[in-house]
């Protein structure tokens, strides 16, 4: 068993342990986070909350729970509500494969500030499968409800994301997917814009294809670029776009 307590990124599915945190891209392939992880957290970052995290290692699997502030990332909180989170992990009963569940929900809709400001409910399932020392397989899906305490709104979001990574020697490749599907109209007003195109409808169906390429130049230096595209599916006053782009950075470890 370990304990935290104090400061932690909230555990919203294994993929956690694997997301750009402040522009630190270490752990995993690319450099922009998938339209999930960029709606809870940000584009390069994690959702950060303060409380008490509890995680337990058992043979087959990991119980991971925690009770926090809530969604600020900062002590603010104007209900005194708490944010509270469950993860069950089995692993080990295939080789190679993880398969995790998490349930989250915090409701911050008192709050003026920092937080998502909303009652947030979040129910995931992922699978990810180290094929051999080079190949690497994630799927996961999600059902987020953004509850903005309207009856006449629709407050769910569906996501889905595919990953496959490659790693040789210093080199790393990789190929995401991720598509964020509103399930209904008129939308939650607590929605949030998961892609980069701010101006958007929050009503409109999004499509997040990364393709990310690097090398590492010693241990401690990793160079990456990447490729990215966003397709916003349109309707409600819009026409259907795309956004595309290329970011690459250096990352160093001291």
């Amino acid at each position: 068993m370990s304990i935290t307590f104090g400061s932690f990124d909230t555990p919203i599915g294994y993929e956690t342990n694997f997301l750009t945190n402040n522009a630190n891209t270490f752990a995993n392939q690319f450099i922009i986070n998938s339209l999930t992880y960029s709606a809870l957290g940000g584009t390069v970052g994690t959702l950060n909350t303060l409380g008490i995290k509890i995680h337990n290692k058992y043979k087959y699997l990991d119980l991971t729970s925690s009770v926090s502030n809530g969604t600020s990332e900062t002590a603010y909180n104007e209900k005194s509500t708490f944010e509270r989170l469950t993860q069950l992990s089995l692993h080990s009963f295939i080789k190679g494969l993880r398969l995790t569940t998490t349930y989250f929900e915090s409701n911050d809709q008192a709050d003026t500030q920092d937080s998502l400001q909303t009652n947030l409910t979040v129910q995931l399932v992922e699978a990810n499968y180290t094929l051999n020392k080079s190949f690497k397989l994630k799927l996961k899906t999600a059902k987020l409800t953004f509850d903005d305490n309207n009856s006449n709104t629709n407050d769910d979001i569906d996501t889905y994301e595919a990953e496959i990574n490659y790693n040789k020697a210093a080199y790393l490749f990789g190929l995401r997917g991720s598509f964020w599907r509103p399930q209904g109209s008129p939308i939650s007003s607590d929605t949030p814009n998961p892609g980069l195109a701010t101006s958007r409808n929050t009503n409109e169906a999004v499509d997040r294809i990364q393709i990310s390429a690097g090398y590492y130049i010693n241990t401690n230096t990793v160079f990456k670029l990447e490729y990215f595209t966003d397709f916003y599916a349109g309707g409600f006053g819009q026409k259907s776009d795309t956004y595309q782009g290329l970011i690459s950075g250096i990352n160093i470890k001291f």
